[in-house]
């Protein structure tokens, strides 16, 4: 069976359409991501790996590391304007946990919301609601916040006491500091 002449223009008319509104698509995706979340295309970005020493104020001393990939809430319907999404460990007093860590940086990336929890169901057990900020320079991650296990952000303790301010500076990771066991 052979093809004829307008049926294989008809063919690559159909391809060539296709392949035009694929690349809008693509076109329009990354604009809005340019606009929203500059941070997010090219050059250093807050997605990739991390390490944050952390000591805490009654005295237990750790790390941090977590693995960050750009999220767009539209594809979720629970998410509450988060544009980052990962997996994170810490390892604070001998103990190892795993954790879903999710979060959010304006255009300018400075930190409007960010959290570590059991998994991403889980409600968020540390946030760091009180600011922070993305520096392209460093490259660092800073967070600013409160070690609270209240999930309604409230920072109250379980004694009816405001929890200690802290603050996490997180630096690119090394493949050692990711795979660290917890002494």
């Amino acid at each position: 069976m052979t093809t004829s002449g307008s049926g294989k223009s008809r063919l690559i008319r159909n391809v060539v359409i296709l392949a035009a509104l694929l690349l809008a698509a693509l076109v329009i995706d990354r604009g809005i991501r340019l606009i929203d979340t500059p941070w997010s295309l090219g050059g250093e970005t807050p997605m990739g790996d991390w390490y944050a020493p952390v000591a805490l104020a009654e005295g237990a001393t750790g790390w941090l590391v977590m693995s960050l990939d750009f999220y767009s809430s539209e594809d979720d319907t629970h998410a509450s304007g988060e544009n980052l999404r990962g997996t994170g460990r810490s390892c604070v007093g001998g103990v190892v946990e795993e954790l879903g860590v999710s979060g959010a940086l304006d255009r300018g990336g400075t930190v409007e919301a960010f959290g570590f929890a059991q998994s991403l169901e889980d409600p968020v057990w540390i946030t760091y609601i009180d600011g922070g900020q993305w520096d392209e320079e460093g490259p660092t991650l800073t967070l600013n916040g409160r070690y609270s296990y209240d999930p309604t952000g409230q920072h109250i303790s379980q004694s009816g006491v405001a929890e200690p301010t802290m603050e996490l500076v997180f630096q690119p990771a090394t493949a050692e500091q990711l795979a660290a066991p917890c002494p």
